[in-house]
């Protein structure tokens, strides 16, 4: 079984590279993801990293207090490359997080100055690392509906992350990453309420040509649209407990 097991892993991160690579051909950003990939790599070695300061001139940051920061987390190729300790195919972060196909642009690899601590290793209960930051999962709401119970589960039923929210118009709505991805940030805004109404519409009715119940589909929808603004980068997060 655990070869079996590793097969499998070592399909996906295959399958998760090829895809990075190709939406970053597509994108434009293929040289420079892989320049900025070999001088981050490079400066580990030297022991420092040169970075530009707000009033100009250089300032030198040491090699073991930068990190991926924020959606950068979501990307295997950094995971792979050693830029991060956040694997985004076992935490379930979608790369269209941190670049969109649908909207392209010049890519910029997001770094942050940590001190050095600890790095968090094994089993890592989400749940519990909000409340330790002032963010208890019992703030945010409940679902009931059992489509949306192995998205939720790792923050005991509850819509927290900005990434649960891409996962469940995914796999409830049929909608692409990159769709999720920017529907989600439009939940995000203050939208006309005739605007809201016509994305909740257009969900539900996805959703339940699918399958899903139009109460259940009403429910998660609705919850998005609320809750949009206020959910949490699940990618920053695990940066903090595994980069640090």
């Amino acid at each position: 079984m655990e070869r079996v097991i590793e097969k499998f892993r070592a399909h996906a991160a295959r399958m998760r590279c090829e895809y990075e690579c190709k939406v970053l051909r597509e994108t434009g950003n293929a040289e420079r993801f892989e320049a900025a990939i070999t001088e981050l790599q490079a400066a580990k070695q030297r022991g420092y990293l040169p970075l530009s300061g707000k009033r100009g001139g250089n300032y030198i940051m040491g090699s073991e207090s930068f990190i991926a920061a924020g959606a950068a987390n979501c990307s295997y190729l950094l995971y792979w490359a050693g830029i991060t300790r956040v694997d985004p195919i076992r935490f379930h972060l979608p790369f269209e997080r941190f670049l969109n196909p649908l909207v392209g642009g010049p890519l910029e690899i997001p770094l942050a100055a940590v001190p050095r601590t600890r790095v968090a290793r094994g089993d890592i209960d989400l749940a519990a690392a909000l409340s330790e930051r002032g963010h208890p999962a019992e703030s945010f709401p409940p679902c009931d509906c059992s489509a949306a119970g192995v998205i939720l589960r790792e923050t005991n039923g509850r819509l927290v992350f900005q990434e649960q929210a891409m996962h469940l118009l995914h796999t409830l709505g049929g909608y692409s990453y990159a769709e999720a991805e920017l529907l989600r940030r439009r939940f995000a805004k203050a939208l006309p309420r005739e605007d809201v109404q016509a994305l909740e519409e257009q969900f539900i009715a996805r959703a339940v040509k699918r399958g899903l119940r139009q109460r259940d589909a009403q429910q998660v929808i609705r919850e998005i649209a609320e809750w949009g603004g206020k959910l949490l980068p699940k990618c920053a997060l695990l940066g903090e407990l595994l980069n640090g």
